[in-house]
Formats: structure tokens, sequence, C-alpha cells
């Protein structure tokens, strides 16, 4: 999250070329961290999603991801069509201030939500490669790995 914030405050200190450069390096090391602390979410919302409806639930919510990308990338794009090329930093500016305004309230909404531990990990036995036995599971895998 400082990351993701210090996009937003560091480079309009900045002028030309650099602030660019360093936009980028903010934005890789923000997605970074964030991609370090997606397995403790994921961990999490194992813990607090019944087992039984777990699987259909990450389904619906991938896919709502998916839909709501798709919207807000074109959303976007045509948002910043609206800046002239002189003045586009100025609306990547604008967009990753109401991007991480929106980041913090989604934090802010999740901290009501108890964390229950890792009680899932006690009914956990076996081999960790046991899922692979699934070829489904597999053939999932390998989509996403590819």
């Amino acid at each position: 999250m400082l990351f993701r914030l210090s996009i937003v405050i560091v480079p309009p200190l900045l002028f030309g070329e650099s602030r660019i450069l360093v936009l980028g390096l903010l934005l890789g090391v923000g997605l970074a961290f964030g991609h370090i602390n997606s397995p403790i979410y994921s961990g999490w919302l194992a813990n607090i999603i019944p087992e039984d409806i777990r699987a259909r639930y990450i389904g619906r919510k991938t896919n709502a991801n998916l839909i709501a990308g798709i919207v807000t990338g074109f959303a976007a794009g045509y948002y910043l069509d609206l800046f002239p090329a002189e003045d586009a930093y100025d609306g990547f500016w604008s967009l990753f201030v109401v991007a991480t305004g929106i980041g913090i309230l989604g934090y802010i909404r999740l901290m009501p939500v108890p964390y229950l531990g890792d009680q899932a990990s006690e009914r956990r036995r076996g081999h960790p490669l046991q899922a692979f036995r699934n070829p489904r599971f597999t053939a999932l895998a390998v989509f996403f790995l590819t």
C-alpha cells in the first residue's frame, strides 16, 4: 500500500522523463509486494468461506473481477484519450489517485472481517502434490502456468 501511495505522491515532485521512470519503478515494486501478499489473502479467503460454496464463490468472484477489469480498462483508456499528448501524464496521475483511493477503501471495507487462524491446515493431511492426481486440476494448473 505504501508503494501504491508513493505513486501518487512522488512523481509529481519530479520533472521530465525521470518521473515516468520513477512511476514505472514504483508501480513495479508495488505490484510485486501485492503479489507477495496474494497467498495470505487466498488463505484468509479459504478460512472464511465455507468449503461447500468456496469453489462456486471464488469462480463468481473471479468472473466479476475479470468483467470489472475489462470495463475499467476501457473506461480508463477513454479517459486518457481526453488528455492531449503533452498532458498525458496528468491523466495517468489522476487515474492512480482514484485507484489508490478505491484500494484504501477496499482495505477499510475488509477490516471488520476477522482472521480465524489457519483452521484448515489441521484438516489437511497427505502429500502436497496430491491435488495433481485430479486431471481437471492439472489441466487448470498447466493453463495458468502457460
